[in-house]
């Protein structure tokens, strides 16, 4: 259970001193400041739009540097003489009108939907359908007496889904 901004707070914090992820600051690819390994993070605001939880091979790079290093003036293997650098072909980039992700998802891990396509799809007319099947158990039955069916039904009805019962 996430009992508010405090727990993710903590849990993100946790999680990056692991190495499970990293924690980047700034808006999109171009980070001001990647923490990794630590569980000092300054500031961290889980509501923020500006921290982001990244694959632990995503590195800091800052502006106006590259990821080659400098290398003597020498031609490289398969260069011709003259020491030019040939021009690669053009790639044909892939562009999609649209994209659907879909399937079950385990109990376990559906707080990564959020990380993984709520928030870099944001910008992207996302759509969110969701689809919730439960079935009646010993410990928790379901008919139209339990409270459990009773909250589920409400709110179903305030945020405007459909609800249907198999009997």
């Amino acid at each position: 259970m996430i009992s508010g901004p405090e727990a993710i707070e903590r849990s993100v914090r946790k999680y990056c001193e692991v190495g499970l992820f990293n924690v980047a600051v700034g808006t999109g690819e171009n980070w001001d400041k990647i923490y990794q390994n630590t569980d000092t993070i300054p500031f961290l605001n889980a509501q923020s739009e500006e921290y982001w939880l990244v694959d632990p091979s995503v590195q800091f790079k800052p502006e106006g540097t590259s990821d080659a290093t400098e290398k003597p003036d020498m031609p490289e293997p398969g260069t011709p003489e003259g020491g030019e650098t040939p021009i690669p072909p053009e790639q044909t980039v892939k562009a999609f009108k649209s994209l659907t992700i879909s399937g079950s998802i385990d109990m376990a891990s559906w707080t990564q939907l959020f990380s993984s396509f709520i928030m870099p799809l944001k910008n992207n007319n996302l759509k969110l359908e969701v689809s919730f099947k439960a079935k009646s158990t010993h410990l928790a039955p379901l008919d139209e007496n339990s409270p459990i069916y009773r909250a589920v039904k409400e709110s179903a009805a305030q945020l405007g889904l459909d609800m249907e019962t198999e009997e």
